[in-house]
């Protein structure tokens, strides 16, 4: 996939944004990477290829055709591309098409090769994200706060009496925020959604010091967050 993509490096919640081009030299990219930094990569809509696409394994071709809607066909195929274009740098491969990636029992991608890092993908409305990490599990949201949201009942079902508290007071910002807190830890645990979402008080987890939430906010109307589990 050629595309040009927005890079952020989880060193601090100052950190900005940094544009990269594919083609271009990942020298100092993965200078950090290796330092043990967390990479998140952002691919906007208008940079994902229209499927079918050479890049996918016949077993993702075949989980693509069952997408229903286009855009969420095109979602997948570009998301599929991203990983293994970002991974294939990381571990110097100079073939990303061929490189395996293959799914838990969760249904989470990983790759199976010796050195590959840990990754997760999100996407909303427009956005690819995908969070890179050396050592240990990551986890990756992005929400459109743009789409209309029932907060009440949302809130009562999934948010502890701490978060529904904030979004009492901060309203749809707050949700979103919380949102993206809840599902990116979902997703750096691994366990899907076997979980109670009501169960998992981002607010109380983070000051424990147990988890590291890391919210950004890459273009306008998307709100996201990162997990790691050890605070880098």
């Amino acid at each position: 996939m050629r595309a040009k993509l927005l890079r952020w490096d989880a060193r601090n919640a100052g950190d900005a944004l940094q544009s990269l081009d594919c083609e271009a030299d990942w020298e100092g990219v993965w200078r950090d990477f290796a330092g043990g930094q967390t990479q998140v990569f952002f691919c906007a809509e208008s940079a994902w290829p229209d499927p079918p696409s050479d890049g996918l394994s016949a077993a993702e071709c075949e989980q693509a055709g069952k997408f229903r809607r286009e855009t969420d066909r095109k979602a997948f195929v570009a998301g599929r591309l991203l990983m293994r274009m970002v991974i294939a740098r990381v571990l110097t491969l100079s073939d990303d098409a061929q490189l395996p990636i293959e799914t838990d029992a969760k249904g989470k991608p990983f790759c199976p090769l010796p050195g590959a890092p840990f990754f997760n993908l999100s996407h909303t409305r427009g956005w690819l994200g995908l969070a890179v990490r050396g050592m240990g599990q990551v986890g990756l949201d992005l929400e459109d706060t743009r789409r209309e949201v029932n907060l009440l009942p949302l809130t009562r079902r999934y948010f502890s009496e701490a978060e529904a508290a904030r979004v009492a007071v901060g309203g749809e910002e707050a949700f979103f925020r919380i949102w993206t807190r809840k599902e990116a830890l979902v997703k750096c645990m691994g366990t899907g959604l076997t979980v109670s979402l009501r169960g998992l008080d981002t607010l109380a987890l983070e000051a424990e010091g147990r988890w590291r939430f890391q919210e950004i906010m890459p273009a306008p109307f998307l709100q996201g967050c990162v997990v790691t589990s050890d605070g880098h």
